[in-house]
């Protein structure tokens, strides 16, 4: 008694390769909106501090002897403030989003210094730049168009 070999499977229909592609594709989206939403708040940081000290830096085109301590202290100071203010609000207003979170805790100290350390980072950078820039300037030209 010869037996034949068991029949290949048969090949998915093409409408679940559709949506498996489909399924693929919204998943990329969605996690390239998710980075996006993260670089979009950090930009928005960025330039509320930058016009926030834009008088600043126009006050610094007068020569003086360390024009970057002059914007650097009050950014930090300011950066500070907020990310106290920030993170006591979150600590109070995580309980409202608790359902929607996945894979870590209400308060999970990872994510908060991740946040604090990235918010930081651009804060710092978005008022060292143009302090940076305004050392660059030539005083005498800096006075000859006050």
């Amino acid at each position: 008694m010869d037996r034949d070999p068991a029949p290949a499977p048969a090949p998915p229909p093409a409408s679940s390769q559709g949506l498996a592609r489909i399924a693929l594709a919204t998943a990329v989206v969605g996690i390239g909106l998710w980075i996006l939403r993260d670089f979009l708040a950090a930009l928005v940081w960025a330039g509320v501090l930058a016009v926030a000290f834009w008088p600043i830096y126009r006050r610094l085109q007068i020569p003086v002897s360390r024009p970057i301590e002059r914007v650097v202290a009050p950014a930090l100071a300011t950066t500070v403030i907020g990310l106290v203010i920030g993170i006591a609000a979150s600590l109070v207003l995580t309980r409202l989003i608790s359902g929607g979170l996945f894979g870590v805790k209400n308060t999970d100290p990872t994510t908060y210094c991740a946040v604090a350390l990235i918010l930081t980072a651009v804060a710092l950078a978005a008022c060292y730049v143009p302090a940076h820039r305004a050392t660059k300037v030539d005083p005498l030209v800096a006075l000859r168009h006050e």
